[in-house]
């Protein structure tokens, strides 16, 4: 996905690299930590990145990674809403 400054968001299984036209960069967390399992990549209006993983959903503004929804969450919501 490119965003409307021109970065070129790439998410693979292995993590999530932004090149921007001249340097690939792994995004890392503020721990350190790459994400990995990249589902989906999506801009917003307001130019928040929002990261699909097998993990959950998360948005990025540029200077925060904010987690919203883990698989947890997507199971129990599932367990509530379809019961065997």
């Amino acid at each position: 996905m490119r965003d409307k400054n021109g970065i070129l968001w790439i998410g693979t299984n292995e993590g999530l690299t932004c090149y921007d036209g001249k340097i690939f960069t792994l995004f890392k967390t503020a721990k350190g930590e790459t994400l990995t399992k990249i589902c989906s990549l999506f801009e917003d209006k307001s130019g928040k990145v929002w990261i699909g993983t097998q993990e959950g959903v998360m948005t990025y503004d540029g200077k925060i990674l904010t987690k919203f929804l883990s698989n947890y969450l997507f199971g129990l919501v599932d367990m509530l809403l379809f019961p065997n």
